[in-house]
């Protein structure tokens, strides 16, 4: 056999560790990602109903939240309609642009290597696992603060951060442009309050970069810092006009979260929210977060990256401390820390942390996509309670449907199943309406979708209790009807039970 007759070996593929490797990951992820979002069983949850019936209905505020994550749920579905993956797909476009910003971040303060990791590490996060496949605030508040990030570190001449001489002609742009830099910048931050107010860590984080890094100040002068101000104002206005004519709604919803009427002090939920950390993050990768925030505390890069991973992390550790707080409500702290974790581990030889951390982590992904198809293994992990909450409402969505065109509305004093109800009994013509039980507003439903007497005669009632215990008393007429009962992969059926009411006697 000649040389030329042999067979051509194998060439292994290999992912160098730059922007091609980088996004080739990112992208393929995304894929299966998308994929396993298609094909799960498991229905809209609580809040994505909520969220998608705001969608329908674009508006510049609303009762818990501001608005745009239902502007992004009304884009996906307006262009692939009304199923459970497309109110979801705004989630993983906006991990994917976050997981972006953060490997450009951190590529221009340490180099590509760094960056590279720093976006993997970012995508195979277990709490970016699970924000990726459920649609919620954090994704697009996330996407906006690692965004604004990059606009403000990308003015930091490299080199600058390690001790390195850096002429001032290399830290001086035009005019014109740093006009242009602040005013996006300032849009960035205005955008990302219009996702979730916990932007306003990056507005803090900002404050302290600015005390604590020389090079911050020369580069961003208090002109810019105005001007910053004022863009933001301009984005954030439409939202604060909208709570000003809704008595401040959203607002007092985030202050009632905090749940401050109680006793103080609260070791065990400041110990579970710091457990939960190790959760979101992973075990490996939060205690290298830990190491590298001990070990650059004297660094000039360490300390400017701090400014942005501390104030979410204390303020809410006080918070769960005082009260209570989950462990998502520190997840603006995880941009920074991710960028600052992966140039810590790559300048002190620290490599092959990353690269178990990222095992692990990789492991548990999988792990979690296999019970997203397949909920009895869910079961089997221990995540039974929040797989349960997503399964069965499409069954309770056809039975109910079938009854209510003989009533004016559907009528719930649930969250849970008015929401499920607005997404899967969507196709029938009554309105699901809040029965408020206690007499204040505790929701969105409560706040804008109220049970009215005049109008509201014939009421199908969907309830959690055998004996209608929430309406005894305000209605002449309770007839039992029967129960919706859906069945629960791995766990016991949900059953909600049917009356008909009428003849309404007081609330």
């Amino acid at each position: 056999m000649n040389a030329t007759d042999q067979p051509a070996k194998a060439v292994p593929i290999s992912l160098k560790a730059d922007f091609t490797g980088f996004m080739t990951i990112i992208v393929g992820l995304s894929i299966l990602r998308l994929i396993i979002l298609m094909v799960t069983p498991l229905n809209l949850g609580l809040d994505e109903t909520q969220y998608w019936y705001w969608a329908q209905t674009p508006s510049f505020g609303y009762y818990s939240k501001p608005p745009l994550i239902a502007w992004a749920i009304a884009a996906t579905t307006t262009m692939f309609g009304n199923v459970e993956w497309a109110t979801r797909l705004p989630a993983l476009l906006f991990h994917m642009g976050t997981a972006t910003f953060i490997f450009l971040t951190a590529r221009h303060l340490y180099d590509e290597r760094a960056g590279f990791w720093a976006g993997i590490t970012w995508i195979l996060l277990p709490g970016v696992g699970l924000s990726s496949t459920l649609i919620a605030t954090d994704a697009p508040m996330l996407f906006f603060f690692s965004a604004g990030l990059f606009l403000l570190l990308r003015r930091v001449p490299k080199g600058s951060l390690s001790g390195q001489s850096v002429s001032r002609a290399s830290t001086s742009r035009d005019k014109h442009a740093s006009i242009q830099e602040a005013a996006l910048l300032g849009m960035v931050v205005g955008l990302g309050m219009m996702s979730k107010y916990a932007m306003v860590y990056f507005i803090i984080g900002l404050g302290l970069a600015y005390l604590l890094s020389p090079m911050i100040r020369r580069v961003w002068k208090p002109w810019h810092l105005a001007i910053m101000g004022v863009s933001a104002g301009i984005v954030m206005l439409p939202n604060i006009l909208w709570n000003a004519q809704n008595d401040f709604q959203t607002l007092s919803h985030t202050a009632d979260n905090a749940d401050w009427n109680g006793t103080f002090g609260h070791p065990v939920e400041l110990a579970a929210f710091i457990g939960g950390q190790f959760g979101v993050a992973g075990p490996i990768i939060f205690a290298m977060a830990i190491a590298a925030g001990l070990a650059s505390v004297n660094t000039a890069k360490g300390r400017l990256l701090l400014a942005f991973i501390l104030p979410a992390l204390i303020i809410v550790s006080i918070q769960a401390f005082l009260s209570r707080a989950h462990a998502n409500w520190a997840a603006a702290s995880y941009p920074a820390a991710i960028i600052l974790i992966s140039g810590w581990a790559l300048t002190n030889t620290k490599e092959n942390w990353l690269k178990a951390g990222n095992g692990l982590n990789g492991a548990a992904l999988l792990i979690f996509m296999v019970a997203l198809i397949n909920p009895a293994i869910a079961h089997s992990i221990g995540l039974a309670r929040p797989v349960s909450s997503l399964q069965g409402w499409d069954h309770h969505g056809e039975d109910v449907a079938k009854l209510a065109a003989q009533y004016d509305v559907v009528m719930s004093d649930d969250r849970d199943v008015i929401g499920g109800l607005l997404y899967y009994a969507r196709r029938v013509d009554p309105t699901v309406i809040a029965w408020d039980s206690n007499n204040r507003i505790d929701h969105h439903y409560e706040a804008f979708f109220p049970f009215d007497p005049a109008t509201h005669k014939r009421i199908l009632f969907v309830s959690e209790s055998p004996e209608a215990a929430e309406v005894k008393g305000a209605f002449r007429q309770i007839i039992p009807l029967g129960t919706t009962r859906a069945k629960i992969e791995g766990g016991a059926p949900r059953e909600l039970y049917l009356f008909s009411l009428e003849g309404f006697i007081r609330k």
